[in-house]
């Protein structure tokens, strides 16, 4: 799939999702929750290295032990703040998938399925958050996908595709995730390098102006009040697009995971093409457009 195909999927992708929200806005108190957990995250790592966390303050005047409450600070916010977004993902993943059957789900429901499978959230956002940038930057590196294959046995990006879906909705061990994750991929979409929605090239794209924005706010010679404004949309933007793509991605994999199942795709997404996610190489059983799939409701 090319630059452009991508960029037409992705914007796609995230109509067909806003339109959902906008058929369900209780989606965004997801996506809202898992944003604040990492600013709380992303907060106490700023504490920590700027010397204003509390806990290594218990250490009194042991320096050895102030270093070792500091690393244990930055690991519990790095951890918390991985296993926390992954939770709310899964909630909203869970919620979507009801919504998109036509259902009419409680918001607490998306919440209660995440906590009840919490060791699943917990052992696949310990990987998303540390093997994952690592596995997906080697398929960027390597487009034929053979250096991750030989150490994950397949692609990463298809691989973990739908591991949200799967941690909300199937009973299956934390140490099988990545391999359940595989074996449904390849049963719907056939085996491919990996596999891509376009919506992070879109949001990559929508980032950059407003980082340029950003940057000439602060190095230009501006009234006071201008800068202000240009910081403010700069850093708005930004948060906006983070929060669309978030939505976008869990819907998306939560109508992708009905069609993978069921065969059927939901009837917000009639007419969109779902194979077009996979990229690469492909010879397995769903590769390509399989009848009943990305082609409309059977």
């Amino acid at each position: 799939m090319n630059p452009r195909e991508r960029l037409s999927l992705g914007g796609v992708m995230i109509w067909r999702s806003l339109r959902v929200v906008a058929v369900d806005p209780r989606l965004l108190a997801y996506p809202v929750a898992s944003w604040l957990s990492f600013v709380v995250s992303a907060g106490a790592l700023v504490a920590v290295f700027s010397g204003r966390s509390y806990l290594p303050r218990f250490a009194g005047t042991d320096a050895e032990l102030a270093y070792w409450l500091g690393v244990a600070d930055v690991g519990v916010a790095l951890v918390g703040g991985a296993v926390l977004t992954t939770l709310f993902n899964v909630a909203l993943v869970h919620t979507a998938i009801r919504t998109l059957r036509e259902e009419d789900p409680r918001l607490r429901d998306g919440l209660y399925a995440g906590l009840r499978m919490f060791d699943r959230v917990l052992v696949w956002g310990l990987v998303s958050s540390t093997v994952g940038p690592i596995a997906h930057l080697v398929e960027r590196l390597d487009p034929s996908g053979t250096v991750v294959e030989a150490l994950l046995g397949g692609a990463w990006s298809a691989a973990s595709f739908l591991v949200l879906p799967i941690v909300a909705f199937e009973e299956v061990r934390p140490t099988r995730l990545f391999e359940r994750g595989r074996q449904l991929y390849r049963k719907a979409w056939g085996y491919t390098a990996g596999a891509s929605l376009g919506i992070d090239l879109l949001v990559v794209l929508g980032v950059v102006p407003l980082v340029v924005v950003g940057v000439y706010a602060q190095v230009a010679d501006l009234a006071s009040v201008t800068e202000s404004l240009l910081t403010a949309v700069s850093v708005v933007g930004m948060l906006v697009l983070v929060l669309v793509r978030q939505i976008a991605v869990g819907i998306s994999k939560a109508a992708l995971y009905i069609n993978a199942t069921t065969g059927r795709t939901p009837t917000a997404y009639t007419g969109v093409d779902l194979s077009r996610i996979s990229w690469g190489r492909g010879s397995g059983p769903g590769r390509g457009s399989r009848p009943g799939r990305g082609s409309g409701p059977e």
